[in-house]
């Protein structure tokens, strides 16, 4: 099983400042040369969550010869809880896939919600993805725009948002009932890392434009993360997206 995670885009569809749309576009002239099985964008595909940013958005996946998914991220819903599903479907899912060896695997993609105050605002976010309709037995990846686990690289960013990511810190114990869990994606904190802990490979996705986090600033990421699943096991290293990129040899 091959496959490619991008890092958080943010699409502000504004002419001739739009980071995230051109690289984007650059990212997707890539992958569409390159020998994988599906790519999932690792949530706030927009910015704000409007309707331009998200028709730019889908514009733009248009051209994406590839199977891909979306994750639903808290830039998404900043103005409707609905726009999403309007766009790219479901906001919460579960794949079968199967890869070259007939192998199945099973693929988790968690919502984002919130609650609102009385301007709009976001709120408390939360997560309501029914486990119990998950196989707990088969090998399984999970998708979310939040990390469950903080990452060792980013220790401080997380540190200072606890109260941001203690919704997706939260699936730990749902987690923990899967017996042949491969690994965990998230974006959100636009920086690439990669651990494994207990055999569970947990990634952070770098983003795609300039964001501050909870004073830390986190520079455009060149990477987007190329995954192969091998003899039951999840490798994962990070690609520069600008051709020519380079894959070790270890992956093939």
């Amino acid at each position: 099983l091959k496959f490619i995670v991008v890092g958080d885009p943010h699409i502000k569809a504004i002419e001739n400042n739009d980071t995230g749309a051109e690289r984007l576009i650059s990212i997707i002239s890539l992958i569409n040369k390159m020998d994988i099985d599906f790519v999932v964008f690792m949530g706030d595909m927009t910015d704000k969550g409007t309707i331009e940013q998200y028709s730019l958005a889908r514009k733009i996946l248009n051209d994406l010869k590839k199977p891909y998914y979306v994750v639903i991220g808290n830039h998404d819903i900043m103005i409707s809880d609905n726009l999403f599903e309007k766009y790219f479907g479901p906001s919460e899912r579960i794949e079968i896939i199967g890869n070259r060896n007939a192998t199945n695997y099973q693929l988790l993609f968690i919502g984002t919600y919130a609650d609102r105050n009385d301007n709009g605002n976001l709120t408390n976010l939360y997560w309501s993805f029914d486990f119990d309709k998950a196989n707990k037995t088969v090998p399984t990846i999970v998708f979310a725009h939040t990390p469950i686990r903080c990452p060792s690289s980013v220790y401080i960013s997380c540190k200072l948002n606890e109260n941001i990511l203690v919704y997706g810190k939260s699936m730990g114990p749902e987690l923990k009932k899967f017996t042949n869990l491969l690994g965990v994606y998230s974006g959100h904190v636009h920086r690439d890392s990669s651990d494994i802990i207990d055999g569970v490979r947990y990634t952070t996705v770098g983003g795609l434009v300039y964001i501050g986090i909870a004073g830390i600033y986190a520079q455009p990421s060149d990477n987007i993360g190329y995954s192969v699943v091998k003899d039951g096991i999840l490798y994962y290293q990070p690609i520069y997206y600008k051709v020519p990129y380079t894959i070790r040899q270890s992956f093939l």
